[in-house]
């Protein structure tokens, strides 16, 4: 299931394929209404907002990681 104008030919049925599936929708961007497009912004918002701290606390976790090997390493006895 190959789209033929795709050049980069590693998405046999990825990003691409459901690009092309999108553009052939017969729904028109303007059929959305204003009350459900208001409430899509707010889920996208608060997504993006999951997504953020996720990655904050991620880097928390990585940086205390990092700092607790550096001050076991240095409490190792020596190694002759």
């Amino acid at each position: 299931m190959r789209s033929t104008n795709c050049a980069c030919r590693r998405h046999a049925h990825g990003r691409h394929a459901l690009e092309e599936e999108a553009r052939s929708a017969s729904v028109p961007p303007q059929a959305v209404r204003e009350g459900e497009f208001d409430k899509l912004k707010a889920e996208r918002d608060g997504l993006l907002d999951r997504l953020a701290r996720l990655q904050a606390e991620f880097e928390n976790a990585r940086k205390r990681s990092a700092a607790s090997s550096r001050s076991s390493a240095s409490t190792r006895w020596p190694t002759r």
